[in-house]
C-alpha cells in the first residue's frame, strides 16, 4: 500500500522546487500529488503557505506535516503549529541562524513544542539542472529575477543595483521593463535558465531583507551546477557553498572551460550529499497507525468469531441432547 503526500503551495509552485520536492517523496514511495486545496492525506507538505486557510489545515485528515521554510514566513508557520497540536510537525529551515529564530519562538512559547526543527535545505535533484557548459560564454555577467520593490529602499539592495550598471550586467525577469528598460531583455521559463547559466561567467542574484543570510534561492544550485559562479548578497555562514561568493569580495576573473566544469562537479557533490540528507529526514513511518488500527480490527474481529464458534458448539451440543434422548 502507497501512502498518500500532498504538496501544497497557496499563492503558486515555483516550478524548480515543486519538481525537486515532489521527485524527492515519489522516491520515498509516495502516491504524490499537489495544489493549492488541502484535502486527506497522510503527509501534507507546505512549500508556500503565507495565504494558507487555517480552517482546512484544522479540519484535514493528515497524520503528519512537512514545513519546508525557504520563503521564511515565521508568523504563519505559528499559527500552523498551533493550528495542528494534534499531529506531527517537522520544519526544515536552510540555517543555524534561521533555527535559531524558530527555536526562540518555543521558548517563548508563541512556537509549540510539538514542532521539531531540523536544519536541511529543500531536496535538489541535480540530474534535472545541469545543462551543457559553453566555452567563450554567450554572457560574463547575468541577472535572471523579478524587479524588488527593495530597489528603491533598502541600503544593500540599492548597493546591489549599482553593481548591475557597474557590470553591465544583462537582466532577465519581471518588473525590469518598466523600471530599468535599458537593463532589461526578456522573461525566460525555466527551462531556458539551466542554458543560461551554463553560457555565463558569472550571475548575480539578489534576494529580499527578511531572508538574507537565512536561506537559499535557486541560484545558489541552478548557476554553480552550470558552471557559473553567483554573486550573492544573501549568504549563509553555515556553510561554504560551491561557486556562490559575496558581492562585496566579489574579483572579476576570467574563467577557464576547466575551471567552470570543475565548479560543476563540485557543486553537483555538494547538492547531492545534502539531498541525501534532507531524504533521510523525511523518511516517515506512517505504519505504526495504520498497523495498530488493523490490530484492533483483527482483534475485534477474533473476539465476534471466537463467540460465533462458541454459540455453535453450544447450539450443537443442545442438538445432540435432544437427538440421544
Amino acid at each position: 500500500m502507497k501512502y498518500t503526500c500532498l504538496l501544497y503551495a497557496g499563492d503558486g509552485f515555483d516550478e524548480e522546487v515543486l519538481k525537486n520536492v515532489k521527485y524527492m517523496y515519489e522516491e520515498l514511495e509516495y502516491l504524490v500529488a499537489y495544489g493549492d486545496v488541502i484535502t486527506r492525506t497522510n503527509l501534507l507538505v507546505l512549500l508556500r503557505f503565507s495565504n494558507l486557510d487555517l480552517n482546512q489545515l484544522k479540519n484535514a485528515d493528515i497524520d503528519e506535516v512537512h514545513i519546508f521554510d525557504y520563503v521564511c514566513d515565521s508568523t504563519k508557520i505559528t499559527e500552523i503549529v498551533k493550528a495542528r497540536p494534534d499531529v506531527r510537525i517537522r520544519i526544515y529551515v536552510s540555517s543555524q541562524l534561521r533555527k535559531d529564530e524558530l527555536e526562540a519562538l518555543q521558548k517563548k512559547k508563541m512556537l509549540d513544542l510539538n514542532a521539531e526543527i531540523v536544519k536541511a535545505f529543500y531536496p535538489v535533484v541535480t540530474k534535472f539542472w545541469k545543462g551543457e557548459i559553453r566555452h567563450p560564454t554567450k554572457f560574463r555577467f547575468i541577472h535572471i529575477g523579478n524587479y524588488k520593490s527593495t530597489y528603491e529602499d533598502d541600503l544593500v539592495s540599492q548597493e546591489f543595483l549599482k553593481l548591475i550598471y557597474k557590470l553591465n550586467c544583462k537582466v532577465y525577469g519581471a518588473g525590469w521593463d518598466t523600471n530599468h528598460k535599458h537593463l532589461f531583455a526578456k522573461k525566460v521559463r525555466l527551462n531556458e535558465t539551466v542554458k543560461m547559466y551554463a553560457g555565463s561567467q558569472y550571475a548575480l542574484g539578489q534576494m529580499y531583507p527578511y531572508q538574507r543570510g537565512k536561506t537559499v534561492s535557486g541560484r545558489f544550485w541552478l548557476a554553480p551546477l552550470n558552471g557559473c559562479v553567483l554573486i550573492s548578497e544573501g549568504l549563509i555562514s553555515d556553510f561554504d557553498f560551491p561557486g556562490v561568493i559575496a558581492y562585496r569580495d566579489f574579483r572579476f576573473k576570467e574563467r577557464t572551460l576547466a575551471e567552470r566544469k570543475a565548479l560543476a562537479s563540485s557543486a553537483k557533490r555538494f547538492w547531492d550529499y545534502q539531498y541525501l540528507l534532507t531524504r533521510a529526514l523525511s523518511k516517515t513511518n506512517h505504519k505504526h497507525r495504520k498497523y495498530s488500527k488493523n490490530f484492533f480490527i483483527l482483534l475485534i474481529k477474533g473476539f465476534i468469531l471466537q463467540f460465533t464458534l462458541i454459540h455453535l458448539l453450544v447450539q450443537l451440543k443442545a442438538r445432540l441432547r435432544v437427538f440421544v434422548k
